[in-house]
């Protein structure tokens, strides 16, 4: 391992290889650290995404985790919040390319999954550990959907230099959110909105024996997900998965 301090107060433990990174990072939650700490992987065997599932990670992918404490209060929208700062670390590094943000952790390019983020609390009491998987250098095979990565657009750089160009992204909405603390929630749901992909399309979504079948209409006041049924009436969807009848 090998440690970096940099400028903008984050601690960066870069790995060559780890089981997760989100593993390391609720470890050193357990142990006491509070903040600002950002665990970097060149590989990772065991990565996950939502619900269990497995995240690939080839060599040369971004695999990051960052430990968060001190947050602004905007309740459940860290995973809201994280997907915009990546999106504009993305940006900055590849003008010219439009990041869009499937509900609820997606990072889309297109019709293509560029990356995700996941949100875990090793205990009630720890800070946030924010995972982010971003396909740089490759894309995953997947056979359900289509992926792609950044070295297909035009970014040639290394998976770190874009991990720091997110906390750098990150530390500027908590500036930001902690500025203006009563109007952050709206304008974390105005932001995302404007990178809402799939508003409009006919979507579905199912919870045990509830499905809904419907139109996009983007997000709440409070970050739920709508769908407009064909009666006309709204649905508000706060977990499980949203699919798109046409794509």
């Amino acid at each position: 391992m090998i440690e970096h301090r940099l400028g903008n107060g984050f601690v960066v433990h870069h790995y060559q290889h780890v089981d997760s990174t989100n593993n390391v990072a609720a470890s050193l939650c357990r142990n006491g650290w509070k903040d600002q700490l950002a665990i970097i992987a060149d590989h990772q065997s065991q990565g996950r995404g939502r619900h269990g599932r497995v995240w690939q990670a080839p060599a040369g992918n971004l695999n990051l985790s960052i430990v968060w404490a001190n947050q602004p209060d905007i309740g459940p929208l860290w995973s809201l919040v994280t997907g915009l700062a990546v999106c504009e670390a993305i940006e900055t590094l590849v003008p010219g390319l439009t990041i869009a943000l499937k509900w609820p952790n997606d990072i889309m390019l297109g019709d293509a999954k560029l990356g995700g983020v996941l949100i875990e609390r090793p205990a009630p009491e720890s800070p946030l550990v924010i995972g982010i998987g971003i396909n740089v250098a490759m894309a995953p095979d997947q056979l359900d959907r289509a992926v792609t990565a950044l070295f297909l657009h035009g970014f040639h750089g290394a998976a770190s230099e874009l991990g720091y160009t997110i906390l750098d992204s990150l530390l500027r909405w908590r500036h930001q959110l902690c500025r203006f603390s009563q109007t952050g929630r709206a304008l974390i749901i105005e932001q995302w909105q404007k990178r809402c992909w799939g508003m409009g399309q006919r979507a579905a979504w199912a919870a045990g024996n509830q499905r809904v079948v419907g139109v996009a209409c983007g997000l709440d006041d409070d970050g739920a997900f709508l769908i407009e049924d064909d009666t006309g009436k709204k649905i508000r969807v706060l977990a499980g998965e949203v699919g798109f009848l046409c794509c």
